[in-house]
C-alpha cells in the first residue's frame, strides 16, 4: 500500500543541533567580553589599536559606496524578508499545508541562532571596545566631587565661548540656529576636526567614517535619539530633525564611537574634545554650546536657582537655542522614547556600563576633571 499523507505536508524539522551552537554564541561571546574586561589595557592594544581599525576600515569602504546609509537599507531588507516569509507561512498553516507549531519553533529557532551569531559578530567588529582602559584612564583624568563655585565657574566659561563662536553663524528668521549642509557636508566638518585632533592624540586617527542623516530621523525623533552608530557597517548617523546647535556635537559623538570610544561618556567626552578645537566655527559652537548645556544640568538639579540665573544672563542667541532645544524634545516626550529609554538601559548595562542610560551624562565630570587638570580651577 502507498504510505499515507503526512498531516501537514510543509513542516520541516528543526536542525536542534545548529540552532543550539548558534544560540551558544552569544552567551560564549559575552563570557570572552567579561574576560576581556579584566585586561583592559590588552584590549588596547591588540584589538582597538590592532584588529578594530582594520575592521572598521573596511566595513567603511563597502558602506561608502552607497549614496545612503547601507545599514537602514540593510535593516529594510531583513524586515521586508521577516514580512515576507511570516506572510508565506501563516498561508500554509491557514491552507492546511503546515502545522502552526511548526512555524512557531523555526521562527523561535531562527531568532535564537541568529541572535547569537549576530552578538558574536557585534563584538569582533566593534563591541569589545566596551572593554578597553575607561577614557578617564586614557586621558589621565580624575573625575570627581566639584564645588558649587566650579561648576557656576565652568558654566560662564562655556556660556563665553558659546557666545564668541556662534558670531557669524546663519540662522533663521526667529534668531535661531541653522546648519546649512547635508550629512556630506557635516561629515567633511566633522573628519576635519578629527584630522586636526589626531595630530597629536594618535587614538583619533583612523579611516573616514561614512556620516549619513539617518532616513530614519522622524522615527529617532519619536524615540528620542539624537544619532546612533552602526558597527556592522561603520556608518554614524545622526537626526536630521535635531536643531543646529546640538548636531555638530551628535555626529562628533557618533564618530567618536567609530574611532573605539564605545562607551557613552567617553563618546561624548571625545567627541566634545574634537569639536572644541575644530577648524569649524560651527563644530566649536556645537561643542561649547553642548558643554554648557551639560554643566546646566547638572547646576539644576544641585542649585537650581543659580542655574536659572546663569541662563537669564545667556547671549540671547544661545539663549535662543538653548530654548529651541528644549522644545524640540519636549513636543517629543512619550511612552515610544521611554521604551527606547529602557531598552538602551539594558543594553549599555549589558555592556558593563553600571549607570545605564545615566552614563550619557556622565561626561560632565570629565569636564570638570579636565579643567582641573588644566589648573582652570580648583577642586
Amino acid at each position: 500500500m502507498p504510505s499515507a499523507e503526512p498531516d501537514f505536508p510543509e513542516d520541516r524539522p528543526v536542525p536542534w543541533r545548529v540552532v543550539l551552537g548558534l544560540s551558544l554564541l552569544g552567551p560564549l561571546a559575552r563570557l570572552g567580553l567579561a574576560l576581556a574586561a579584566r585586561d583592559p589595557e590588552g584590549v588596547e592594544v591588540w584589538y582597538t589599536a590592532g584588529l578594530f581599525p582594520r575592521l572598521r576600515a573596511g566595513l567603511s569602504a563597502l558602506a561608502g559606496l552607497v549614496p545612503v546609509s547601507a545599514s537602514e537599507l540593510l535593516v529594510l531588507l531583513i524586515v521586508t524578508g521577516f514580512v515576507f516569509c511570516a506572510v508565506r507561512n501563516l498561508r500554509g498553516v491557514r491552507a492546511g499545508r503546515r502545522s502552526l507549531g511548526n512555524v512557531a519553533q523555526r521562527g523561535l529557532a531562527s531568532f535564537a541562532a541568529g541572535a547569537g551569531a549576530l552578538y558574536l559578530v557585534f563584538l569582533l567588529v566593534w563591541g569589545l571596545n566596551h572593554a578597553r582602559p575607561p577614557v578617564a584612564t586614557l586621558y589621565a583624568l580624575r573625575p570627581g566631587a566639584v564645588s558649587l563655585e566650579v561648576a557656576i565657574a565652568a558654566a560662564r566659561e562655556f556660556a563665553q565661548r558659546a557666545a564668541e563662536e556662534r558670531a557669524g553663524l546663519p540662522q533663521d528668521a526667529e534668531g535661531v540656529l541653522v546648519f546649512v549642509g547635508d550629512g556630506d557636508d557635516l561629515g567633511a566638518l566633522v573628519e576635519a576636526a578629527f584630522e586636526r585632533a589626531a595630530g597629536s592624540d594618535p587614538r583619533l586617527a583612523g579611516a573616514p567614517t561614512p556620516l549619513r542623516f539617518a532616513l530614519a530621523s522622524r522615527l529617532l525623533t519619536s524615540l528620542r535619539i539624537a544619532g546612533i552608530y552602526s558597527p556592522f557597517s561603520g556608518e554614524a548617523h545622526v537626526n536630521a530633525r535635531v536643531p543646529a546647535a546640538s548636531l555638530g556635537l551628535a555626529a562628533c559623538h557618533e564618530v567618536a564611537h567609530a574611532r573605539g570610544f564605545a562607551r557613552e561618556d567617553a563618546a561624548s567626552y571625545v567627541g566634545w574634545r574634537v569639536a572644541r578645537d575644530a577648524p569649524s566655527a560651527y563644530l566649536r559652537y556645537s561643542a561649547a554650546f553642548g558643554a554648557l548645556r551639560a554643566v546646566l544640568g547638572a547646576l539644576h538639579g544641585a542649585a537650581p536657582q543659580e542655574a536659572l540665573a546663569l541662563e537669564a544672563a545667556l547671549e540671547p542667541g544661545v539663549g535662543r537655542d538653548l530654548a529651541a532645544l528644549r522644545a524640540f524634545w519636549r513636543r517629543h516626550r512619550g511612552s515610544l522614547g521611554e521604551l527606547a529609554s529602557d531598552v538602551n538601559d539594558l543594553y549599555l548595562r549589558s555592556q558593563g556600563e553600571s549607570r545605564g542610560v545615566a552614563s550619557y551624562g556622565g561626561w560632565v565630570e570629565l569636564l570638570f576633571a579636565e579643567r582641573a587638570l588644566a589648573g582652570a580651577e580648583p577642586r
